[in-house]
């Protein structure tokens, strides 16, 4: 008989797990963009794998050691289990947490210029992550904010953990970290990436080698995809309040973040909620 191996947890994990909104509605009608989106989750882990080949591919100012931002980005693990994606990566250093949330951004936007909306959380704690198997506290924690508290379309962070590790950081390190969070007005404590931050479009050009970096096409691209999934959900209150909230929150950036538009470019691209 096979010997049993004992799985034991890993500490000092960050995991995020994130929620797919309106994944039943794209099964249930069959909805062709369900299958792009699993290809892009397996490109993203396909991407990142092939870092270890190519290093100097990694640019930027905001991490000193680059070999460190490889090893943390490649040392990711990625499952996806019906609508939940689980992301954890090991955590030892509070200028860690730059990279890992630029990762859970770059996703974000990835899946949001295909017109779709996840809801999510990252917190830190115990997890066995490997071989398929997922458990432990901190994605129990993790499973509870995302459901309870984070309510909105955003990833947010467990503001416990938020604290210990702003409090760890050196003013450098807290200038950089600082602005990854949103500064549109939350009615709540916990902080959440700022996931269309002129920084934000940046890095996902840079990540995922585009060279035509049109952020007008971008948000177009938004615009257009958020309004034909509005226009499905009108009847589901508590799926259409989480929209609401985006679209707030997109007029939003729109009005503070240097995009680079004209006037007529923002009124254009601005969503009319009251017109919906």
């Amino acid at each position: 008989m096979n010997e049993v191996k004992e799985l034991r947890y890993s500490e000092n994990i960050i995991v995020a797990f994130l929620d797919i909104l309106g994944f039943s509605n794209l099964i249930e009608s069959n909805d062709p963009i369900l299958p792009q989106v699993m290809k892009q989750l397996e490109s993203n882990r396909k991407f990142t794998d092939s870092l270890r080949l190519d290093p100097q591919y990694i640019e930027g100012d905001w991490i000193d050691n680059k070999r460190e931002y490889i090893e943390i980005i490649t040392n990711k693990r990625l499952s996806v289990l019906s609508d939940s994606i689980v992301i954890s990566y090991p955590f030892t250093d509070p200028k860690r947490m730059i990279p890992i949330i630029r990762d859970l951004r770059n996703i974000q936007l990835e899946l949001l210029t295909m017109g779709i909306l996840v809801r999510g959380s990252i917190t830190m704690g115990e997890l066995y992550h490997k071989d398929g198997i997922i458990y432990g506290p901190a994605l129990i924690k993790a499973v509870y904010l995302e459901e309870q508290e984070a309510i909105h379309p955003r990833i947010i962070i467990d503001n416990d953990f938020y604290k210990i590790f702003i409090n760890a950081c050196d003013d450098k390190v807290k200038e950089i970290i600082k602005p990854l969070f949103i500064g549109f007005p939350m009615d709540d404590f916990n902080p959440s990436i700022d996931f269309l931050s002129r920084e934000a479009f940046d890095d996902y050009f840079d990540f995922n080698q585009i060279e035509n970096q049109d952020i007008k096409y971008e948000l177009n691209r938004i615009k257009r995809n958020i309004l034909s999934e509005y226009r499905k959900i009108r009847g589901d209150y508590s799926i259409k309040r989480k929209y609401d909230w985006f679209i707030k929150y997109y007029n939003h950036s729109i009005k503070i973040n240097d995009y680079d538009l004209t006037d007529n470019d923002k009124n254009y691209l601005e969503i009319d909620i009251a017109r919906l």
